[in-house]
């Protein structure tokens, strides 16, 4: 974690009580490979609406959960803060999910018309290395299919 990143974080939900979400941008290092900025996405309108939008179109099977949102852009793991209210009423961690936990939970955040921001600073450092979830295939897609069949039947909205 990035110096002073909580606090950053911390004080832009102080200065803005409606947003009950925050992320922020990385660095990417390892695997012999320079660092590399990442960039979060920068939502060009209210995540609600596209997913509303999504939630219309027939989405592809393969369709991995980010790109429900946005067809390259995504909301950064590690970098999020959210308030202990959404778990306290309105947010449940999906227990039979072992991958893309971290994006079920943004799209109940979102689906339930919650206020979602990004702070510009660069919140954490990321380690790429090969026994990453997220370079399991067969688990990434299961994950995803599950999901999507939850996105699919409104499970989101509700």
């Amino acid at each position: 974690m990035e110096e002073n990143r909580l606090k950053k974080q911390y004080l832009f939900f102080e200065n803005n009580p409606e947003i009950s979400l925050v992320y922020s941008n990385f660095i990417q290092f390892g695997e012999g490979r320079d660092d590399k900025f990442i960039e979060a996405i920068e939502f060009k309108k209210d995540p609600y609406e596209i997913m509303k939008e999504s939630f219309k179109k027939t989405l592809p099977e393969d369709t991995t959960p980010s790109r429900i949102l946005d067809p390259k852009g995504y909301i950064p793991g590690g970098s999020v803060m959210m308030k202990k209210s959404l778990f306290e009423k309105e947010i449940q961690l999906d227990t039979t999910l072992k991958n893309s936990e971290d994006y079920d939970l943004w799209l109940q955040v979102i689906g339930k018309r919650n206020k979602i921001a990004k702070v510009p600073i660069v919140a954490f450092r990321y380690r790429r290395h090969e026994n990453q979830k997220s370079k399991n295939p067969e688990k990434m897609q299961l994950a995803a299919s599950h999901i999507l069949k939850k996105f699919r039947e409104g499970k989101y909205f509700q």
